[in-house]
């Protein structure tokens, strides 16, 4: 930081005295709305621009709530789960071999509505 000119040398030297300490974020405190989050991040740096938003000091709050998020990503990802099972793609019907005689007669018999021109 005292590289890039956010501290002195000397403020640099006294941090580095100091001793280390861990502290555990809360649920509150991490960030489990990646998306949510990315897009606060996005329309504040369009406001304030990059460096009043890395350099500017703010204190930001939003309306996530990491819990009810977290149950919201689980219920969309199982919901989707879900219906996959139903109806997702399994793959080819059948198999054309397009240098095969009737190709056009079998392509028209997946679907009663289809006629090929």
């Amino acid at each position: 930081m005292a590289e890039d000119g956010y501290v002195t040398q000397a403020e640099a030297q006294a941090a580095l005295r100091e001793p280390v300490t861990l502290r555990r974020r809360s649920a509150e405190e991490t960030a489990v709305a990646d998306f949510f989050t990315e897009e606060v991040r996005r329309q504040l740096v369009a406001r304030f621009g990059e460096e009043g938003f890395y350099e500017g000091g703010l204190s930001v709050r939003t309306t996530v709530q990491p819990r009810l998020q977290q149950l919201a990503d689980r219920a969309l990802r199982d919901g989707l789960a879900a219906y996959d099972r139903k109806r997702g793609w399994r793959g080819p019907v059948t198999k054309l071999d397009p240098g095969a005689a009737d190709w056009r007669e079998r392509l028209a018999g997946t679907d009663p509505g289809f006629e090929l021109g």
